[in-house]
Parts: C-alpha cells; structure tokens; sequence
C-alpha cells in the first residue's frame, strides 16, 4: 500500500510539471490537432515507463524517483528561465549556442540574466516540490488504475513505433514532441544530439582542413593598382534599429552620418540577416554558403580568408573574443588567416583596444588584410 500511494503521488507530479513544460513547448504554435495528440502519446509513454518502475523494489524505485525529481526540476528550471527571458523554452539553437559559447560570455549572460527575482521564483519551484511530497497523499479507486492500466498499454505500443521508427529516414529523435513531454528524456536527446552535431563539425573540419587550404594556393589575378590595406569589421550586437545611420532619433553614429552625408560612405539599406544567431549567420558571411547551396557544408565552400590569402594579401585575425570550446565558424576560418590574435580575458576588454598599432605591424608586405572581430555591446561588457 505504501509503494502504491508513493507512485501515485509521484505519478501526479511528474504529470503536472511535465504537462507544464510541454505547455511552454507548444505555447507559440497554432492549437492543433496534432499538439493534444502528442501530448497524450508523450503521457502514455510516461505511464508504460512508470508500471515498469512499479514492478522492482521500492527502495529501488524511491532512488529512481528521487533522482527523477531533481532531473525534472532542474530541467524545468532551465525551461522557465529560457521562456521568461525569450518567449520559448530552451531548443536546439539554444543549446548550439551554448556549446559555442565562451567563458567570458557565459558569466556576462548570467550576470545579466541571472537575478534575484530568477533565484527566487526557483527557489519557489523548489519549494513547492517540496512541501507536495510531504504533505500530497492520495487515494488510487479502482476506476483510476484500470484507466492508468489502459493508458500503459497505450504507452507501449508507443514505445514500440519509437523503436521501430529509429531506423527509419526522416526519424528525428531530437525533435520528438511526444518525446520531449518527459522534459528530461527531451533535453537530453537534444544535448546529444546538439554534442554529435558539434563533435562531426569539428571532425569535418578537420577532413576538409587540407582541402581549403590547397585552394589557397590558387592565384588570384588583381587589378594594376589593387587597394594595398582591406579592412572588414565584424560587430557583434548592433541593430540598426538604434543606429541613427537608419534614421533612429538619438544621434548614435555620428562619425558614420558625417561619412555619409559627404558621400564617402556607401550604406546598404535592404540587407536582412540569414539567421538571428550569430554563428549561424557567420557561416554564411563569411563563407560562399546560402540558402541556394546549404545542402553542402559550409566549411567545404570556399571563404573570405581563403581568397584573400589566394590574392597575394597578407591576412590578419584581430579579435576581441576568445576562442571557443567547439569552433564556431569565425574561430574556424581565422585559423586560416596568416597571423591571429584573441584577447580572452574575463570581463573581456573594450572594443578600443584592438587600436594598439602594435597589432597591425607583423610585416612591411605592401598588401594587407585585417578581419577586425569586436565585442560590441555584449550584456555586461
């Protein structure tokens, strides 16, 4: 009687907070039809798993549950959090740019998003679990288990489609709805799967590496007079919705509007953005990728550094960021360059001292090229 009461109030709140988190899952998509179907497969999968946990022993199922718990609480945790800030609960983008990120930048992200009113409404969360478990008891009718029965067996035929559907083409494990309804099962086949996605980018990389490297070996024939110094900067966290360039009231480019109304400025006013990620949008900015060929890799096209390096310049990476755990496609493509220099300290530096000259002077050769990779207005920096 006692493991039956223990499993029916455990099965109560597992159904609650996972219900909750599918909610936030499914909150910007239209109500269909399919969103309730999905929703009731991923609770009879949920419920085929819990008859299974009631068949061993209870100290063995108490452990189970109790760590079931606190994986369900951290992990929704982490869902509100990302649904409070950004409208959504955390996705695959989300976690790519998580395995992209940097040191430097997860402190600021959670310097800036990570306050008290965050820590309290969790520590709610908390708490709420935890006065459930010691005040909750319910009673399990007859009628009841006969309908959690009849929803197992559901459950199970479920989970047999799943294997089954495995090794079929156009099976996305990672992108399951009836899967991620078991918030943890959810978050973890996408943490995997974000992790595979990372690990065969940089094992690509590597198989390729040689391949973009022999193109820059190729001679590209310039003008009589080619211009001797290039130079592109790459910022980080501007909008044009706030650049006074594009007509924003507070006067907040004003180097850019004198350029501009002497006409020694050429700005482009119908450009759009490929992503709104920035590593997503790189691999296209600095790449031959688009949404024409992205059915071929984008470190298999050919880049900026590679033909420039092939026009006889003399290439210079110049960031103040820091190299990154995985390779994000500006990390990748400065190794091409022939000198590189990161700044990677905590609370990184201001964008101004990338002016040190020092930096600029490696060689007296006539042409040069510097990619210059700024910080720009990230969070707390």
């Amino acid at each position: 009687m006692q493991k039956r009461q223990f499993l029916a109030q455990s099965f109560v709140y597992f159904v609650v907070i996972y219900t909750l988190n599918y909610t936030l899952l499914v909150w910007n998509e239209a109500l269909r039809f399919v969103t309730f179907r999905n929703g009731i497969i991923g609770l009879s999968l949920f419920a085929s798993f819990w008859y299974v946990l009631s068949l061993i022993p209870f100290w063995l199922t108490r452990w189970i549950v109790s760590l079931l718990v606190l994986f369900s609480i951290a992990c929704s945790l982490v869902n509100i959090f990302c649904f409070y800030h950004f409208g959504i609960s955390l996705h695959s983008t989300m976690l790519l740019s998580a395995f992209e990120t940097t040191q430097a930048e997860a402190y600021s992200f959670f310097e800036t998003y990570l306050g008290w009113r965050v820590l309290l409404w969790c520590a709610l969360f908390v708490l709420a679990s935890f006065l459930y478990f010691f005040f909750v008891r319910f009673e399990v009718s007859r009628k009841i288990r006969v309908s959690f029965y009849g929803l197992c067996l559901f459950g199970l035929v479920n989970w047999g489609y799943q294997v089954y559907a495995i090794s079929q083409p156009g099976y996305f494990y990672f992108d399951r709805k009836e899967l991620d309804y078991i918030t943890p099962l959810g978050m973890a086949l996408k943490i995997y799967h974000t992790q595979k996605q990372s690990e065969s980018m940089i094992e690509a990389f590597k198989k390729y590496r040689h391949e973009i490297l022999a193109h820059q070996n190729q001679v590209i024939s310039l003008t009589p007079s080619p211009i001797e110094n290039i130079v592109l900067l790459i910022g980080e966290s501007a909008s044009r919705n706030h650049m006074s360039l594009y007509g924003y009231l507070k006067p907040t480019t004003p180097i850019l509007d004198k350029l501009a109304k002497s006409q020694n400025l050429l700005v482009f006013d119908n450009v759009i953005s490929p992503h709104n990620q920035t590593n997503l949008s790189l691999r296209k900015v600095l790449t031959f990728s688009n949404y024409e060929n992205q059915s071929i890799p984008w470190y298999q096209q050919g880049n900026l550094i590679s033909v420039i390096n092939a026009a006889g310049y003399e290439s210079f990476w110049i960031s103040n960021q820091e190299s990154s755990i995985y390779p994000t496609p500006a990390g990748v493509i400065s190794t091409l360059a022939h000198h590189q220099h990161f700044f990677s300290e905590y609370k990184q530096n201001l964008d101004e001292v990338l002016l040190d000259s020092s930096l600029y002077q490696h060689s007296n050769k006539k042409l040069r090229f510097f990619a210059i990779h700024l910080m720009g207005a990230h969070s707390t920096y």
